[in-house]
């Protein structure tokens, strides 16, 4: 007898704007680091959008330091400039010339119910055979994160990681929570 043995899903992970640019950046960049942590653990790539800005601008670049913890910890990446608010062409081009595995895709990034919102809502409708789970810890808004607002679907799930050892995050004026589904990962 023969058994089909179906090969388990490795996530891959898109990074959304996080550029010191943006105010609400700077307070999840250290649950993002986890998140990086969590993609070299599952030997996962990740996507890097990028906001695009004025050419030479020091702020126009996602974090050296999220890049560099990428390049130490060996996560393969590839990092692109969006040219819609979502970058789902980018991500679809990206993803046709890799053949990365995109059964499950993990988000997270700044600017939640913009730029994550449409990432997460034109990524859905192109692949709606995918897993899209939104990473609430690792995601910020200026105004804080009010999931209840963000665009759902099927196959779309908001998670609250609760990592031992990951920093508190904090979402404008609120702590950002996930209020539809919650995960715990050990490390």
């Amino acid at each position: 007898m023969h058994m089909h043995e179906e090969r388990q899903a490795v996530p891959l992970y898109v990074m959304v704007d996080m550029q010191p640019r943006w105010a609400s950046a700077h307070a999840i960049v250290g649950m993002v680091e986890w998140v990086i942590e969590e993609a070299a653990r599952t030997k996962s790539p990740v996507i890097v959008l990028e906001m695009k800005s004025e050419p030479g601008s020091p702020h126009s670049r996602t974090f050296k330091r999220l890049l560099d913890k990428m390049q130490s910890l060996g996560v393969i990446y590839i990092t692109v400039t969006k040219t819609t608010p979502g970058g789902q062409s980018e991500i679809a081009r990206v993803l046709k010339q890799t053949g990365w595995d995109h059964r499950v895709i993990k988000y997270f990034g700044v600017k939640t119910h913009q730029c994550v919102a449409h990432t997460v809502s034109r990524m859905r409708e192109m692949f709606p055979h995918s897993r899209h789970q939104v990473l609430a810890n690792a995601c910020n808004d200026t105004n804080g994160n009010e999931w209840s607002r963000f665009p759902g679907g099927p196959n779309v799930e908001i998670i609250n990681l609760k990592p031992e050892g990951a920093p508190h995050v904090r979402s404008g004026s609120k702590t950002a929570s996930a209020e539809r589904r919650n995960v715990h990962s050990g490390r």
